[in-house]
């Protein structure tokens, strides 16, 4: 499943078997598979922080993202839905109804 295929109003959370840990303003996860991975790019780190607050919507990023960071709409939806489908590929979040 594509975030762009999920519907505006799926939500995506951070997977409770996905373990996290912040260390120096970077990212690490070991998900259920035993797969370790890093999310260290400032865009990525804030759109995991928003997810450990609560589930989003694509929306919701792209608007906090917006407000953080200098770039298109458009380009800030693109990046933030490949984002997001990596960390659906690799166990990381899921989609919520």
């Amino acid at each position: 499943m594509s975030p762009s295929s999920a519907g505006a109003d799926a939500r995506f959370a951070l997977r409770p078997d996905a373990a996290r840990r912040e260390v120096d303003g970077a990212y690490f996860f070991v998900t259920a598979d035993r797969g370790m991975h890093r999310v260290a790019v400032a865009s990525g780190v804030a759109i995991v922080r928003a997810l450990a607050e609560q589930p989003r919507t694509v929306d919701d990023l792209v608007g906090e993202l917006a407000h953080r960071f200098d770039a298109e709409e458009a380009t800030i939806r693109a990046e933030t839905e490949r984002f997001l489908r990596m960390l659906l590929e690799k166990q990381i979040v899921e989609v919520r109804a």
